[in-house]
């Protein structure tokens, strides 16, 4: 048996765009966007240590041997 993680396709992606977040906060300049991101992402790690979940989507890839609950040929 294998598992891994697979990487996501889009690094830094936040539950949260920071265009929703400027428009939350009715922010129409976007001289700021770099902030709001950093921002953004402090929130969504503080909140995933906090609730011990993680808030975005992650993949992984499992490789069984065989079948769960039966042997392989040979093998009982």
């Amino acid at each position: 048996m294998n598992i891994k993680l697979i990487p996501s396709p889009s690094p830094g992606s936040e539950p949260v765009s920071v265009d929703e977040a400027r428009a939350q906060v009715n922010y129409g300049a976007t001289d700021q966007d770099a902030y709001l991101g950093g921002l953004i992402s402090a929130a969504r790690c503080l909140a995933e240590i906090y609730n011990g979940r993680l808030l975005t989507l992650e993949q992984w890839d499992l490789a069984l041997d065989h079948w769960p609950g039966h042997a392989p040929y040979g093998h009982g």
